[in-house]
């Protein structure tokens, strides 16, 4: 299993295009960038595991849905917000990309290797100054649940709330 929780959230020091390009850039190298490149390194072994996963941290700011619905506050940083859909855009094409690879090219059924975008929800971490609803391991909980279910055990159903499953494929 390989758990992608790298992340960064960068407030703008000014909206002046250098300074704007420069947030985007090392937002998207640090959120979604390095996505593929570590995950991309441990294909090879993780093909070797009876049960592989590939599991990456998303948010409820990824959700377009709620950013479109106006469920959520106003945004502190959108670079941060746009590399969490980029993220679970991501996260659909490495699954359609393992599945293709399954039946010689042919891309009938479900790769070996399962894709997961997880929303932990609102977590207290230090990565939102300690200012979440829940604490950090009632957030990992849905990981582990992740982790240690059998294949097929979840149904991809498009489900995306707080704290639940966001489907990807």
């Amino acid at each position: 299993v390989l758990v992608n929780n790298a992340g960064i959230a960068s407030f703008l020091k000014s909206q002046e295009l250098p300074n704007l390009r420069e947030n985007f850039n090392s937002t998207f190298n640090a959120n979604i960038t390095s996505v593929p490149a570590v995950t991309s390194t441990f294909l090879s072994l993780l093909h070797l595991s009876p049960n592989p996963k590939v599991i990456s941290i998303s948010s409820d700011r990824a959700s377009l849905t709620q950013s479109s619905n106006r469920k959520l506050p106003p945004t502190a940083v959108v670079a941060y917000t746009v590399s969490g859909a980029a993220l679970n855009s991501l996260t659909i094409e490495l699954q359609n990309t393992e599945d293709v690879l399954k039946e010689g090219g042919e891309g009938k059924g479900r790769g070996k290797v399962e894709f997961w975008a997880a929303n932990p929800g609102h977590c207290k971490t230090a990565f939102n100054g300690y200012r979440g609803t829940k604490g950090p391991i009632d957030g990992a909980e849905l990981v582990v649940q992740l982790v240690v279910g059998e294949e097929g055990q979840w149904k991809r159903e498009g489900g995306y709330e707080g704290g639940a499953l966001i489907d990807v494929a």
